[in-house]
């Protein structure tokens, strides 16, 4: 079994392992629990009971603010029957367990992010697919074309994984996606009314625990993430067969940029670094020097691919207008017939016209940030999700 899988395993019991002991521990100890006294000198508060004496004196206590608030104040008067005008403020530990709270805090910033993105997410998603399917297939196609000619160049790993994956079960991938989709707003729909101040966190965090266990289906889950999973094994394999003169280069220059980094930083930095952290440098140096490597490789592979791109784009682009065109009675250009089995001279005008442009804009705008192939604000607004897909899927076919 591959590492990267033994691993991707590990976390995931982890996790599991953390879900369950936090409940279980949640359940010895919620929040609203009687917990020992709490002794300031002579005076001392226990929570349920409501005493606090100094000297054997009552005390008048106040709690401060709402049940989040772990805080009280202690008023009240000294033996002799004079009155105490000072007041403290102790700060009650929270009786929560470390990992209850940690664990509670993860998962309650994930559900938030999923109320927050999850459903106009999906909404978008649902709208586009909805329009484009009252396209014809030869629009979808031509703008299909038109991505390929202006941004081949900055997703070459995302639309051949695309590609590869028409080949490897996309329609399994959609249909799991579409699951875990499902299960994440029924998690979403029914821990929505748990946000309430007179709640402690363990208590939200046992209750959402508890909701998630009884709504989601994990024959569906396990399902679904087993289908994402085979559909990338079979992409990641394909793609790491079509990209291997980059992954060659890149491994070629990281070793190269190794070894120079072990002969000229390594050094110096040993006179400048405490010997209890010295065994970090060539750790560190061995991954920038995969960094640069990594950089460097797929920067010229994406000058490759966007022109390779852009005349392919244009083609698909040409191809598509004109089959349109022909599919509403517009057949000649002139005295030019339009032939669908077989590319003519409009045709390749067209396409050759529409490429050039497109790899000239990439290229045009690349020498500006030095060939960084970074989208350019404001789209980049936009295509953020793309940028980090494409850059996990670079790493992952060359160091996996």
């Amino acid at each position: 079994m591959p590492v990267s899988k033994l691993s991707h395993h590990f976390l995931l019991l982890l996790w599991i392992s953390a879900v369950v002991l936090g409940v279980v521990e949640s359940s010895k100890a919620p929040f609203g629990a009687s917990v020992p006294h709490l002794n300031t000198g002579n005076a001392f508060y226990h929570r349920h009971t409501g005493v606090s004496l100094i000297r054997d004196q009552p005390f008048e206590f106040l709690w401060s603010g709402n049940s989040r608030d772990r805080s009280i104040i202690l008023r009240g008067g000294d033996a002799g029957g004079s009155s105490f005008n000072n007041s403290s403020k102790y700060v009650l530990d929270d009786p929560s367990p470390p990992f209850v709270r940690v664990v509670g805090t993860v998962t309650q910033v994930l559900i938030s992010l999923g109320k927050i993105i999850l459903p106009p997410t999906v909404a978008v998603v649902k709208g586009v697919v909805k329009f484009y399917r009252a396209l014809p297939i030869d629009a979808i196609t031509a703008q299909i074309g038109l991505v390929y000619c202006f941004l081949g160049g900055y997703y070459p790993t995302l639309f051949s994984a695309l590609q590869a994956a028409q080949y490897c079960g996309i329609q399994v991938m959609i249909a799991a996606l579409s699951d875990l989709t499902d299960e994440a707003i029924k998690v979403i729909e029914a821990t929505a009314d748990l946000d309430r101040d007179d709640m402690s966190r363990s208590d939200i965090f046992l209750r959402k625990t508890n909701i998630v266990l009884k709504t989601v289906d994990p024959m569906k889950i396990n399902q679904a993430a087993a289908a994402l999973y085979t559909t990338w094994l079979g992409v990641s394999a394909v793609l790491q067969r079509e990209y291997a003169r980059v992954i060659s280069l890149s491994l070629t220059l990281a070793s190269g940029f190794e070894r120079i980094a072990h002969i000229i930083l390594e050094p110096p930095l040993n006179l400048i670094i405490p010997e209890d952290y010295r065994k970090w440098v060539p750790a560190v140096n061995g991954w920038i020097a995969q960094g640069v490597a990594l950089s460097l490789a797929w920067r010229i592979q994406r000058i490759l691919t966007a022109s390779t791109s852009a005349i392919a784009g244009g083609a698909l682009f040409a191809r598509s207008v004109l089959r349109m065109l022909n599919s509403r009675g517009i057949t000649t250009f002139g005295d030019v017939r339009y032939d669908p089995d077989e590319a003519g001279l409009i045709e390749n005008m067209i396409g050759f016209s529409v490429g050039s442009l497109g790899f000239y804009t990439q290229i045009e705008c690349q020498v500006k940030n030095n060939f960084s192939f970074k989208v350019p604000f404001p789209l980049s607004l936009v295509t953020w999700p793309f940028d980090l897909a494409e850059k996990w899927i670079e790493w992952y076919i060359t160091y996996n």
